[in-house]
């Protein structure tokens, strides 16, 4: 199964403070984990539930920042990092059999 996460970081587990997603910002770097964490475990769950190939596409815009710490990224899984992203559902081809968003704003 072939799959395409989206992410962003205003919703990810444990962002309390809009600062935290700021590149600019000294929470900055916290924001930066709690996203990683949450993709890590939407990689784990993926693989678990069979999916094979798996693309990570870091879609916040932070100041042009590098939201996800890629050295703490799962194994498994291919990652597009860095913002701004061109363009929503960078690199969704159309194969891709599933997409889903990670950490979106709330009513997003």
């Amino acid at each position: 199964m072939k799959l395409y996460m989206a992410t962003d970081m205003e919703g990810a587990s444990g962002i309390a403070q809009e600062l935290m997603t700021f590149a600019d910002q000294p929470r900055y770097q916290e924001g930066r984990r709690a996203l990683t964490l949450d993709i890590n475990a939407a990689v784990r769950g993926a693989k678990a539930a069979g999916a094979d190939d798996i693309f990570v596409s870091d879609g916040h815009g932070a100041c042009g920042g590098y939201n996800v710490i890629f050295e703490e990224c799962e194994s498994g899984a291919s990652y597009g990092l860095g913002s701004p992203a061109l363009r929503y559902l960078d690199g969704c081809e159309e194969d891709t059999d599933l997409a889903f968003c990670i950490a979106y704003h709330g009513k997003a």
